[in-house]
């Protein structure tokens, strides 16, 4: 099951050419839940139907496995829901305003990366909440999405507060049992390793849209963790002053992020919301 799973994006890659990319996102979203659900053996009932279509999830994440969607929680009062939807949609509104305001100050692509990085977090992030906000009134789990992705001193790092929630999928789902496989059929101490992460970034960046352009970026991270393991974190291990490690860290993740942001700026851009 976990192979199919692996050959899914590459398929859509396909499909892409047959008019429907822009629902393949939310295809691949489906799938996730479909799976999660398969791999806990739920019961076809209504609550498991809910779950795997789920609107709010479908379409902005966060990607919630199926045990997290079973658990109970008090559910949050209708007042305060809607006080957090009206703060997480303002956030959104202001973000398109200096979006619209500043985009066109420099004709640059690294500039041109730094705004719509910033305003796809903000926004990005008020969405989540808006869904988590619908989820907490019924009565579910908050999921946290994001962890301060700008103070990331890795790529790695960054990949671990970036879309919590699809890293967790990655990381359970495909990263885990790959590597388990592989280190079962080659005894190569660091082989597993890289095919895993390989793979993981490729899922990772079909999954964002299915397109040359996501294949590309998903490479790069790919390659960036990889030699971050086997190289860059010992560099960085060498500066001895913690606190200029930490600062050289963060200037490195954020550049190295905008870097690869680059390749699909002009998909991002097509889904901000400004005025």
């Amino acid at each position: 099951m976990q192979i199919i799973i692996l050959l899914i994006p590459f398929i859509l890659l396909l499909i892409n050419y047959f008019t429907i990319a822009i629902l393949s996102v939310t295809i691949i979203f489906l799938l996730m839940r479909i799976y999660s659900a398969y791999i806990c053996k739920a019961q076809f009932n209504l609550s498991t139907f809910v779950y795997i279509f789920y609107i709010p999830e479908l379409i902005t994440g966060p990607f919630r496995d199926y045990p997290t969607w079973s658990k109970k929680e008090t559910r949050k009062l209708f007042s305060e829901s809607l006080i957090n939807v009206l703060n997480s949609l303002i956030l959104i509104l202001l973000s398109g305003y200096f979006y619209s305001k500043t985009i066109f100050f420099y004709d640059n692509i690294f500039y041109t990366s730094v705004i719509t990085y910033l305003v796809l977090y903000a926004q990005f992030h008020s969405m989540s909440k808006i869904a988590n906000s619908i989820s907490m009134f019924l009565g579910k789990t908050e999921v946290v999405n994001f962890n301060n992705p700008l103070m990331a001193t890795s790529i790695n790092d960054f990949w671990s507060r970036w879309h919590i929630s699809l890293g967790v999928f990655a990381k359970k789902y495909i990263n885990q049992p790959l590597t388990f496989y592989v280190s079962k059929k080659i005894k190569n101490k660091n082989l597993p390793y890289v095919l895993s992460i390989f793979i993981t970034f490729l899922f990772i960046g079909l999954w964002h849209n299915v397109s040359y352009n996501y294949l590309i970026f998903g490479i790069y991270f790919g390659i960036i963790v990889i030699l971050e393991r086997h190289f860059l974190d010992r560099l960085f291990s060498k500066i001895a002053n913690i606190r200029l490690q930490k600062l050289l860290g963060i200037l490195y993740a954020q550049s190295a992020h905008i870097i690869g942001f680059s390749f699909v700026v002009e998909y991002i851009q097509k889904i901000i919301i400004h005025p």
